[in-house]
């Protein structure tokens, strides 16, 4: 299983990247994590066919994670694919992805392809397990664990770092998790529904995590710099992904 990191950015995005989006990738089948800036580009990029993307995950319905949606959906049109395109969320994400795309009557397009909406314990050959997240009241938000090839990859998007854990999510090779600040601005990350390094470095020990990638983050890069020295004094492997890095699991 590969996990590619698109887009690192928080809400703002920055010079070197977009909102937070990832590909996750077998040999033969790839799925898109939230979608911003501009899927079909970045699909390309990393030699991917758009026609043959097997599914879509949304974990919630803030701007910076769903707004490419439209996009992504006209493109596949203008390009005549047939083949279905799962897309999974959760019910109150589900309902205003497509009032979203309502707007832009991509379901009166003639020979649009099948959209297939709602939650799934598995696309292809990569199991995938959904669980709640703490991040707005109005918004749920999801987090999710993949698995494949005996690998586990777990997301925490958006999220103020909560127990308990989730079982699912223990002992994944893989953790990316947001980390919209540091300690320090706690009580306001915690009130806007973000997590600190030194939350997402106590969720990776928590989880027994072999690996942790810090995403969401400021584009400031002392803030980075700050960001990735705290979550290492709680977990010294802690990282910041490169935009549009591959990760092989």
């Amino acid at each position: 299983m590969q996990v590619t990191v698109l887009g690192l950015s928080e809400g703002i995005q920055s010079a070197d990247s977009g909102n937070s989006s990832l590909l996750i990738q077998t040999a033969s089948t790839s799925i898109l994590v939230d979608v911003s800036g501009s899927p079909c580009t970045k699909l390309l990029y990393h030699n991917t066919d758009p026609n043959m993307l097997d599914a879509v995950i949304l974990t919630h319905a803030h701007v910076d994670h769903i707004y490419a949606l439209p996009s992504l959906l006209h493109n596949l049109w203008l390009r005549k694919r047939t083949k279905p395109l799962f897309i999974l969320a959760n019910p109150y994400t589900t309902q205003k992805a497509q009032e979203l795309c309502a707007l832009f009557l991509l379901h009166t397009k003639k020979n649009m392809m099948p959209i297939r909406w709602g939650l799934r314990d598995n696309i292809g050959d990569i199991k995938i397990v959904s669980f709640p997240l703490c991040h707005r009241p109005l918004v749920p938000t999801n987090g999710f664990v993949f698995e494949a090839g005996g690998r586990r990859c777990s997301y925490f998007p958006d999220n103020a770092a909560q127990k308990p854990y989730p079982a699912c999510a223990v002992e994944s090779d893989l953790l990316i998790h947001e980390s919209n600040g540091l300690a320090c601005e706690q009580p306001g990350l915690a009130e806007a529904g973000h997590s600190s390094a030194q939350d997402a470095a106590e969720v990776a020990n928590g989880l027994r995590a072999k690996r942790l990638i810090l995403i969401h983050i400021p584009g400031d890069l002392k803030k980075r710099a700050a960001i990735l020295a705290e979550a290492r004094l709680g977990f010294p492997s802690a990282e910041l992904p490169e935009p549009d890095k591959t990760y092989t699991l």
